[in-house]
């Protein structure tokens, strides 16, 4: 905002905190931008904040549900802003467009169009910028810092995103999306971190070790992609990061041949997940695919396992996944594939052990034959045996925990 970092305070979700600079407390009187940076990032909203079990939680899309503590933290109450100036029109965001705008009437009036979206899309749109001191023309300098402060909080692993405003008449027309949306008023960059969780990183080691490859698919930015992928060691020496444009130049053979040297994969739109998908199985690869929003649907439904979320999940990505993850957490995925390796192990020894008892008897029985001699065993000896001295060992072999390198 203005040029300058400023640093949130708060775990989680949490409306309680303050803003800060330079390890100072910021006054909020001294930071008019900040106020309508929480107002555009409310109103620009889907998520709610909610308080359950002794503590907050966001209902709706986490990324969108960040904005809403930070305006807490500014001292602006979402639920009282989303009364006083009701959404009258929404342009949706989609991965094509990567942005999304919603239209408010104001107390004048007029009417107040907020957006947020990637920031090397908005600035396109941005004709000026919104400084503590006013509104000043956005001059090219000012553009190259921006993308430049995007970039520096992209490599901290932050999803960082671009808030800006326009004030328009009351007759405006909105269904003309591109006349909405052009002409705006640059705020700031607010960039988000969602922390991997700690058991991850142990979990991708296992899978690598495992023989298992793990390949990230993302809206985010290369940079911030880039960052999570080391941060979680999935990205390796000699692995590459490549964009959704990447992609798109590639055509079937090239990207049937890159495939195998990428980890990480941003700024994906949904026809390039199926791409990507189709190059790996192309290779005789068995595919699993993870995702939680309908962008991901169509990947996987054409993929060999598709796994969807159970809490962050839309209802279309469950209808067609094979399997949803209680949880959404990823190391589960690696717990079944082990516990899958366990039992196909058990069931080989299960197997083996019945061949190499039952085979004694077949070659005593048809020797006998052979000579001509009496059955060494009757039927119902057979059956004795086998329940006596079978039984039981063969069902231990069933059910029996983990060998040592299972996963290896």
């Amino acid at each position: 905002a203005d040029g300058r970092f400023l640093e949130v305070s708060g775990v989680g979700y949490q409306p309680e905190g303050e803003i800060g600079l330079d390890g100072e407390a910021v006054a909020l009187e001294d930071w008019p931008v900040l106020e309508r940076l929480a107002q555009v990032g409310v109103l620009c909203n889907d998520a709610e904040l909610a308080r359950t079990d002794e503590m907050w939680d966001i209902i709706g899309n986490p990324t969108e549900g960040a904005l809403l503590p930070l305006a807490r933290k500014i001292g602006l109450d979402e639920r009282e802003l989303r009364e006083q100036m009701p959404r009258v029109h929404e342009v949706p965001f989609d991965s094509e467009r990567k942005r999304m705008s919603t239209v408010h009437p104001t107390s004048d009036d007029g009417l107040l169009v907020a957006i947020k979206g990637a920031p090397e899309v908005l600035l396109q749109y941005c004709t000026r910028v919104l400084t503590n001191a006013g509104v000043r023309e956005l001059e090219p300098e000012r553009v190259e810092q921006t993308l430049s402060a995007a970039t520096e909080m992209a490599a901290d692993a932050l999803r960082v995103l671009a808030l800006a405003y326009k004030l328009a008449a009351s007759d405006t027309d909105l269904e003309d999306a591109e006349h909405i949306e052009s002409g705006l008023i640059l705020i700031g960059l607010v960039g988000m971190i969602d922390p991997a969780r700690p058991e991850v990183r142990p979990a991708i080691e296992l899978c690598q070790q495992g023989g298992v490859r793990v390949i990230m698919l993302t809206g985010d930015h290369k940079i911030t992609a880039a960052a999570v992928g080391r941060q979680i060691g999935m990205l390796e020496e000699g692995d590459r990061v490549v964009t959704g444009e990447d992609v798109e130049r590639m055509d079937e053979q090239e990207l049937a041949r890159e495939v195998e040297r990428i980890a990480v994969y941003a700024r994906l739109a949904p026809p390039h997940k199926v791409r990507i998908l189709q190059a790996l199985q192309a290779r005789g690869e068995v595919v699993g695919m993870t995702g939680d929003g309908v962008n991901d649907a169509p990947a996987l439904k054409r993929s060999d396992i598709g796994v969807g979320m159970a809490l962050k999940g839309t209802d279309v990505t469950r209808e067609v996944s094979d399997i949803v993850l209680a949880d959404d957490n990823f190391s589960t995925i690696v717990a079944a594939v082990e516990e899958g390796r366990i039992v196909y192990d058990n069931i080989r020894k299960f197997a083996r052990f019945l061949l190499s008892a039952n085979f004694d008897e077949f070659i005593t029985i048809s020797v006998a034959i052979l000579l001509g001699w009496p059955l060494p065993l009757l039927p119902l000896q057979i059956l004795w045996i086998n329940i006596v001295t079978d039984g039981l060992p063969a069902l231990a072999l069933g059910v029996g925990p983990a060998e040592e390198g299972v996963m290896d």
